[in-house]
């Protein structure tokens, strides 16, 4: 009888060895994969900061409609055409804007023109666009060129369903 007690208790701590052996190899394999989970977590948290917004077919109509509007108030001769502006623009940015002819006469007049647009996208939701446009703006007055580096940031609205530029700043050095 006692050899038998002795048999189940050495069965008993072999099994207990077993159990506490593999529950230790358990406990790594569940560290490790909280770990990987939160290495994953991070890595998709930071590729979400990161993330550049993907441009949609609005969006894409948006930047087409700011680029035409650079070409035709930042691109003339004698002065910006305001029939060829206000179709891009909404009422309260064309309040700000000027059409003018330059109260100075030039042989020759003034002829702007643009080169290297390049555009940054900003933020945008499914009614609103914020770009950053960068350009060399290239004025010829009297047969003499200058050009002029141009940093223009605008703001586009969607207004009754139509692309329109809403605001608007420049910087030209």
């Amino acid at each position: 009888m006692r050899i038998l007690q002795l048999v189940t208790i050495g069965v008993l701590v072999v099994f207990l060895f077993v159990v506490v052996h593999n529950n230790l190899g358990l406990r790594d394999e569940r560290k490790q994969a909280e770990e990987k989970v939160n290495a994953l977590q991070q890595e998709l948290k930071s590729k979400e900061d990161n993330q550049i917004p993907v441009m949609t077919t609005p969006q894409q109509k948006a930047v087409s409609i700011a680029e035409r509007f650079v070409h035709s108030y930042f691109g003339y001769t004698r002065h910006p055409v305001k029939e060829e502006v206000e179709t891009y623009v909404t009422d309260n940015l064309m309040k700000d804007l000027t059409f003018q002819e330059s109260k100075r006469k030039y042989a020759g007049g003034v002829k702007s023109t643009i080169s290297d647009l390049t555009v940054y996208y900003g933020m945008h939701t499914s009614t609103t666009q914020s770009l950053f446009f960068t350009f060399n703006n290239r004025f010829t007055v009297s047969d003499v060129t200058s050009t002029i580096d141009s940093y223009l940031r605008v703001e586009i609205i969607k207004e009754n369903d139509k692309w329109k530029v809403n605001a608007m700043s420049i910087n030209q050095f």
